[in-house]
């Protein structure tokens, strides 16, 4: 009983790390997050890849190619494959 345990909490840092990590590289290290907030993220685990469900504030629309490009962003930086999901609020100024 306590190996299954242990195989799942592994599983659940593992996870936690990865959405942590993805979350770092997208506001630290990408043009994209620089003008935009990101206000939620959710992850999806039970997809094959994961999915990131990603709720922005932006004056910009996010382009499908500035998603993509996110996506082998992340491919790049971790060696992993998440598929994003984004839903931008307009903010007018």
């Amino acid at each position: 009983m306590y190996i299954p345990l242990s195989v799942s909490r592994l599983a659940f840092i593992q996870q936690d790390y990865f959405e942590t990590l993805v979350t770092s590289i997208l506001l630290e290290e990408t043009e994209t997050f620089q003008n935009a907030t990101l206000l939620k993220s959710e992850f999806d685990w039970r997809t094959e890849p994961p999915t990131a469900s990603l709720l922005v504030l932006s004056e910009e629309p996010f382009s499908r190619k500035q998603v993509r490009l996110l996506e082998n962003y992340i491919v790049d930086r971790t060696g992993e494959t998440v598929q994003l999901s984004v839903k931008v609020i307009p903010v007018y100024e």
